[in-house]
């Protein structure tokens, strides 16, 4: 009998074969995850966009303290994001400001 344990496990089996698949097919992939974390960034900054506005529109003098974690975890977000597309295209240009 052959020994086939290669201590990676189910789970690691898939994602090798997942990235040896990728491999293979080169920059088609790496252009649909381009576009694909172009998609999630632009998403993600949508949505900040929508609570400053909601945050700006809120009775003055009043602190709405949900709306200002909903928005700090609207950033984190953008940020996590921004930095995937820089990991899949490093030359695509992320800087806007939000």
């Amino acid at each position: 009998m052959v020994n086939t344990f290669d201590g990676l496990g189910r789970a690691g089996r898939h994602a090798k074969a997942k990235s040896d698949l990728k491999d293979n097919l080169g920059p088609a992939t790496a252009r649909l995850d381009a576009v694909k974390a172009r998609e999630r960034l632009r998403d993600a900054e949508a949505a900040l966009r929508q609570l400053q506005e909601k945050l700006g529109t809120s009775p003055k003098g009043r602190i709405d303290f949900a709306m200002v974690r909903k928005i700090g975890a609207a950033e984190n977000r953008v940020a996590e994001a921004r930095e995937a597309l820089r990991k899949i295209d490093p030359n695509s240009s992320t800087d806007k400001a939000t």
